[in-house]
């Protein structure tokens, strides 16, 4: 993959593998390392030993020094395109909102689906229609 093309955009959701640190890491390939309790995702520019040199696609500067056992995943080439903005939306308060909303629209339906079969069930009684007659 050219160093130069952008991997994913906001919203998009990646796929990685596991990969051994201690392994072959390429220069130029996207990976995901441990840093105070996160992964970082980005690419890979330089090793020296067991120091690495990190930049995102995006960033002007590097990460800073990384060291090999801190990495975890290696980006495996395949995304799908802004899914992840789904999952961004329903966190955020109007999405919260919106679902709530959602729920209470498709339970007030059953709601009321259930007190229509409750009313045609009384009428067909009164017409003295037996429910395997209809």
């Amino acid at each position: 993959m050219p160093q130069d093309e952008v991997v994913a955009d906001v919203g998009d959701v990646c796929f990685f593998a596991k990969v051994d640190p201690n392994g072959e890491l390429s220069v130029g390939s996207v990976y995901g390392y441990r840093r105070k309790g996160a992964i970082i995702t980005h690419r890979l520019m330089f090793v020296e030993g067991d120091v690495l040199g990190f930049k995102g696609d995006n960033n002007p500067a590097y990460d800073g020094k990384v060291l090999r056992d801190a990495v975890a995943y290696r980006y495996l080439g395949k995304r799908l395109f802004g899914i992840g903005s789904v999952a961004l939306y329903a966190q955020s308060p109007l999405g919260m909102w919106s679902t709530a909303c959602a729920i209470g629209v498709v339970a007030g339906s059953e709601v009321a689906m259930a007190k229509v079969s409750s009313i045609e069930r009384k009428r067909l009684e009164e017409l003295g229609v037996s429910e395997d007659e209809e």
